[in-house]
Parts: structure tokens; C-alpha cells; sequence
């Protein structure tokens, strides 16, 4: 990075502004969206009790391991608050900007790495799950790690890169057990070469599986080793449905016209790999490959976020290929206009344009994972009216409430302490709940001549007053 500095000046000013911007959309919003139900759930069943449980209970795959042992030490150190929650996932969503620079000057060259910075950091999915205390950011990070090692056992070989790649899989396997798959791809890259290097890399990938097994080896045979057949698909017909949900996911906020230049940008980097790179396959196709096999061999997760780790890879490359669909223009320019400077202007207002858009949408902007509680959900409970609302509601709102154990809303009509006359009962409408259905699922009627009263219209959380019938 010090001798691109030095060799590159504009190239690593604008790299530098690129993460300065990325860095600042995300710190702006970390503490934005009220705590959603997976990040809450982290929190009060993991992150906040003792290292040793952490690592032996993965009853839920809720538990991002190493996730969790981040936001434990950090509730350690700074007390408990929802930027607290979200501070690992923050720092590695910044990080990960930085990290897509690196594998794209790896794999390709500096306007093709400037690119993938600027638009793994105008991503507004990466924006959300930097801002969502969850492990996805950690991963994917620990995954470019692995994926920079692998490139560069392709051209310096060393047993530093080889020890790279190997720490960071481990690591990034046991935040997210799915980051496997781009584990797999790294090391796929790392030995696809005319003369593979067979010892360092069986070596390498045995090591880091044995070492990976022992670390889950307190946690084996918990519940989430074995998930429920609903979180489960087999079919060819319902993976690709799945596969229909992963596209969805990253052109999340993205206009029809954005997501064509997108798709066309990364397959002229496909194509026109000999004009970028100096590897003679693609490295999306060995991708490619590597995640078909996964796909149609193991079962899958019916969520389109088990495959987040290919995001990057995506913007990487189609990173390479705008670098290159707008320097072919810029060569026909007089040699006294700053065609480079031009370049690495556009690269930096898409950054811009990307991050204004995810600022204009208001509360529309967490659309992949949108927060299901309100955080003035405490000022609405009294003494003598408890609330009440969905499973997948009462965790959230039970952050505001006063924690899980003392402060979880009531989810059923023979959990309600007491007998009280009036409850307070949440509708999550962001998910399409209404009050009729949610008052069915809690087994709860209105008293004859009463009716409901609206206490809130919330963003993504409506709460009524309901008199329960005796």
C-alpha cells in the first residue's frame, strides 16, 4: 500500500476520501434503526453473558461466534447501547471497503480497484449489514482476507500467504458457518494454476479445517447443527428460486438502469479478462464454478444472506469491468485532458450519488432486514397494562422494556402476568400484521362494546390500548 502511495498519489487520495465516505454514512446510522429481532436475540441470549457459554451453546444460529465475542467485549468495555450491539459489525463494514481495494488491485489494477471500493461503499446492502449487529460483515471481510492471500500465493509465493489464508478461513468459518463456501472459492483459486502447489496448499486446507473443528468442538451437536426441514431446500427448482432472491438482495435500491450496467460491467470483466488481469481464467468464473457446486450438491438455506460473501466479489469485478468500459473512451481524449483524473472523479460521485440515495430513503432504507420495534415502546406499558405481541416482535421490544428475563412482552393469552383489564399490543405492519390477526395469534379478544385505540403509528411498529374481555 505504501509504495501504490507513493507511485499512485491520485489513486490513493481517492481511496482514502472513498473510505472517509464510507466510513462516514455508516457511523451516521449506526444508531439509527431501533434493534431488530435477530441482533437483540444475539445480544440477550449470547453477547452479553460469559465467553464460556459463547462458545459451547449453539443451540441458535443466531450465535456468529466470533460475532458475539466481539460485541462482549465491547459491552465490556463501553456499557450497553445499540451502537455498542452494532460496533464490530461497523467496523468490519467499514474495513471491508479497503478490503475489496486491495482484491481488486490483486486481481486486476488500480482503476479497476478503485472501482470495487467505491461500490462495495455505496452498496446499500453492505451499508445495512454494517449497521446490523450481526457477523455478515466480519465475514465477508475475513473472506476478501482469504481471497487477497490466495492471490498473492498465485504471485509471490511465501509461507506468509499461505498462513493468511489459512487463519483468516478459520476465523471467517467461525463467525458464519456459511462463509465456507467463500473459503472454498479462495482456496479453489489458490490451487487453479497449471502447476498447483500441492503441499502447502493440502497443508494449508487441512490445517485450517482440523483447527476450525476444534474451535466448534464445544458447541457439537446443538440444535442449529440440525435446522428444522422448513430451513432447508433440496429441490433444483427451489434453489433457483433462492438464487432469484440473491439477485433481489443486491440490487436492493438499485434503479433498472443501475443493475443493467452492473450485470453488463462484471460480464465484460469476465470477457475481456486478458485486458485487465494477468491471470489467464477469469476469477469469477472459478467462482462461479466453485459456488454452482456448493449450490446444486448440499442443501441450502432458503435466505438469500447465506450467500452475502459472493457480494463483494460481485462489485469487484464489475468494478473491473466499468474501470475498463470508461477508460476505452477516455483514450481517444487529447493527451492535455486528465483522463485518469476524469476517471477517478466518476468513480468517487458514484460513491456519492450511492450514498445519497440510501440517505433519501428514509425509513425505507433497511429493507433487507427493517427493524420490527419502536424505541419508545416503554413509555407505552403501565403498571396494570402489560404488552403483547408476536414471538418474533416481543425480543426486539423487549431491549426497551428493561431486558429479556424481566421485560419480554407477553406472546400468548396464559403469559400475561396477573389479570389485567387492558394490555398494550404491537402490530408489527412492516411485516404485514394486522390487529385482528395479531389479537388471534396472542388468543386475546377486545371486551364487548370497546374498541382498540391506536396509542402510535409507528415506522414499522403500530401499538394499541385493547380492554381484554374478561
Amino acid at each position: 500500500m505504501v509504495r501504490v502511495a507513493r507511485e499512485h498519489p491520485l489513486e490513493a487520495v481517492s481511496l482514502a476520501l472513498v473510505v472517509l465516505v464510507a466510513a462516514a454514512v455508516r457511523i451516521a446510522y449506526v444508531g439509527d434503526p431501533p434493534v431488530r429481532y435477530d441482533e437483540v436475540f444475539t445480544w440477550q441470549q449470547y453477547a452479553i453473558k460469559g465467553v464460556r457459554h459463547i462458545v459451547t451453546d449453539y443451540t441458535y444460529p443466531n450465535n456468529h461466534i466470533l460475532n458475539s465475542l466481539a460485541e462482549h467485549f465491547a459491552w465490556r468495555l463501553f456499557g450497553e447501547s445499540e451502537t455498542i450491539m452494532r460496533l464490530p459489525a461497523l467496523l468490519f463494514g467499514i474495513a471491508l471497503v479497503p478490503a475489496a481495494y486491495v482484491v481488486g488491485r490483486l486481481l486486476y489494477d488500480g482503476p479497476a480497484a478503485l472501482w470495487a471500493a467505491a461500490l462495495v461503499g455505496g452498496s446499500s446492502v453492505l451499508m445495512q449489514y454494517s449497521v446490523n449487529g450481526r457477523g455478515y460483515s466480519m465475514g465477508m471481510v475475513l473472506v476478501m482476507v482469504a481471497i487477497a492471500a490466495a492471490a498473492v500465493t498465485r504471485r509471490r509465493p511465501g509461507w506468509i500467504a499461505w498462513a493468511v489464508l489459512g487463519v483468516s478461513s478459520v476465523l471467517a468459518v467461525y463467525t458464519v458457518p456459511t462463509m465456507v463456501g467463500g473459503v472454498a472459492i479462495a482456496f479453489a483459486w489458490a490451487a487453479f494454476r497449471r502447476d498447483p502447489p500441492w503441499k502447502p496448499l493440502l497443508v494449508t486446507g487441512a490445517s485450517s479445517a482440523v483447527v476450525a473443528l476444534l474451535l466448534y468442538l464445544p458447541a457439537r451437536g446443538d440444535q442449529a447443527w440440525n435446522p428444522p426441514t422448513r430451513w432447508i431446500v433440496r429441490g433444483v427448482g427451489d434453489k433457483a428460486s433462492v438464487l432469484d432472491l440473491i439477485w433481489k438482495q443486491w440490487n436492493d435500491a438499485l434503479p433498472w438502469p443501475v443493475q443493467v450496467v452492473l450485470a453488463i460491467s462484471f460480464f465484460t470483466a469476465v470477457i475481456a479478462n486478458r485486458r485487465l488481469s494477468r491471470d489467464s481464467v477469469p476469477f469469477p468464473v472459478v467462482a462461479i464454478a466453485v459456488t454452482a457446486v456448493i449450490a446444486l450438491v448440499l442443501p441450502q438455506s432458503p435466505l438469500a444472506r447465506t450467500y452475502v460473501y459472493l457480494l463483494p466479489i460481485y462489485l469487484v469485478t464489475a468494478g473491473a469491468g466499468l474501470s475498463l468500459l470508461i477508460r476505452l473512451p477516455l483514450a481517444r481524449l487529447p493527451r492535455q485532458v486528465p483522463g485518469q483524473t476524469i476517471a477517478v472523479g466518476v468513480a468517487v460521485a458514484a460513491l456519492l450519488a450511492l450514498s445519497l440515495s440510501f440517505a433519501l430513503r428514509g425509513n425505507e432504507r433497511y429493507r433487507l432486514d427493517p427493524p420490527r420495534s419502536e424505541k419508545f415502546a416503554a413509555t407505552l406499558v403501565r403498571p396494570n397494562r402489560p404488552m403483547m405481541s408476536t414471538v418474533t416482535t416481543a425480543d426486539p421490544l423487549s431491549y426497551y422494556l428493561g431486558g429479556y428475563a424481566t421485560g419480554r412482552p407477553a406472546y400468548g393469552r396464559t403469559l400475561l402476568p396477573g389479570h389485567p383489564r387492558k394490555v398494550t399490543v404491537a402490530v408489527a405492519t412492516r411485516y404485514l400484521e394486522t390487529l385482528p390477526s395479531v389479537m388471534h395469534l396472542l388468543g386475546i379478544k377486545a371486551a364487548p362494546g370497546t374498541k382498540p385505540r391506536l396509542l402510535r403509528d409507528g415506522h414499522w411498529v403500530d401499538f394499541y390500548a385493547v380492554a381484554l374481555r374478561p
